[in-house]
């Protein structure tokens, strides 16, 4: 729920504020996360356990900020790519920070680990101060009434863009249903070990990173509408192997087509709102995009868990099939029509 209301709140805020300063407002959050987390470590708390993982949902406030940054600093012709050089360079980082993470919690502790991710996020900071040059804000003052009208209309005033809100909420609630419990199922199923599993995520993983970038060039080549219905569209044939195979070969393969599905869709969507929202509403929209992302894809794995246990792991991918069927429908019977497209007249 902090994460929701983090995602919210900062999108409006940057439209107002500024993209660093929201950025910077995030970072600082962050490190007293770490801090608390440092005090977890030490005196064992609970407490601080509990205080430190909502603060780090918090930290969710820079995310629209940093995403309409992103938009902010290059044409519209090449949204998809920028966007997608974002996310190559997250994943890669990722992939090695787990194990370097690992490596120094068994040397020399938890607290040390979180003292230098402060330093770390720190450093940040400073480089975003003196790179980030901020983003014209329409606002310098926030204002008790803006604040109230903006709480009020959530998701009440998407007016012309509530198509896009739906096709969100339905991708977070039918893929968290299904595929957010995979390997859980097919554990179980077929009883998979744990490092075949890590084999099917590295495959993924690897998959991702390859296809990002010119995955992207194809946003900006043809635009983000065709690549969101292709994404969508390979995830049909996807579910049903997963539905009608038992072969670990077979999951293993299909985590190149879940990695297209996953590379393809957000840059897509990211893409998509940069071109048909103004630069003053930009990140107040990603952030309210985010936050009901968040909202339907939240008890996502508990319906996704009741229907296993009911009906077994069919019943939660064909949930997810029926959720992608829907959002295919929904782009192609909107494509390049004013009922989707988000402009502000």
């Amino acid at each position: 729920m902090s994460t929701f209301s983090g995602e919210a709140q900062g999108g409006w805020l940057s439209d107002r504020r500024g993209r660093r300063f929201v950025i910077i407002l995030g970072s600082i959050i962050t490190i007293l996360a770490f801090v608390s987390l440092i005090f977890a470590s030490v005196l064992y708390s609970l407490i601080f356990l509990i205080i430190s993982s909502v603060i780090l949902g918090i930290t969710s406030l820079s995310r629209p900020a940093r995403r309409s940054a992103t938009a902010d600093s290059v044409p519209s012709t090449k949204l998809g790519s920028a966007f997608s050089i974002i996310m190559v360079s997250t994943m890669l980082s990722g992939s090695v920070a787990p194990t370097a993470g690992g490596w120094l919690i068994d040397h020399y502790g938890y607290a040390f680990l979180f003292l230098l991710l402060s330093i770390i996020e720190g450093v940040s900071i400073l480089i975003i101060i003196r790179y980030k040059e901020e983003h014209p804000s329409k606002a310098s003052k926030i204002e008790w009434q803006g604040i109230k009208h903006f709480i009020n209309n959530l998701f009440v005033d998407f007016n012309n863009k509530r198509l896009l809100l739906i096709m969100t909420g339905l991708d977070a609630f039918s893929w968290g249903v299904g595929w957010g419990l995979l390997y859980g199922f097919i554990s179980k199923e077929f009883g998979f070990q744990p490092t075949q599993i890590g084999i099917m995520a590295s495959v993924m993983s690897l998959s991702w990173v390859i296809i990002q970038v010119p995955l992207g060039r194809l946003i900006d080549l043809f635009g983000p509408q065709l690549v969101m219905l292709f994404a969508q569209l390979v995830g049909i044939p996807l579910i049903i192997i997963w539905m009608t195979q038992s072969s670990i070969y077979a999951f293993v393969l299909s985590m190149i087509f879940t990695a297209f599905t996953g590379a393809a869709w957000q840059p897509a969507i990211d893409t998509y709102v940069s071109n048909h929202v103004s630069a003053e509403e930009r990140a107040e929209t990603f952030g309210k995009l985010s936050a009901f992302r968040d909202l339907c894809g939240f008890p996502a794995p508990l319906i996704g868990g009741a229907l296993y246990q009911i009906w077994g792991f069919k019943a939660p991918l064909t949930i997810n099939l029926l959720g992608v069927v829907l959002i295919v429908l929904i782009i192609l019977l909107t494509m390049n029509h004013s009922a989707i497209r988000m402009t502000n007249a």
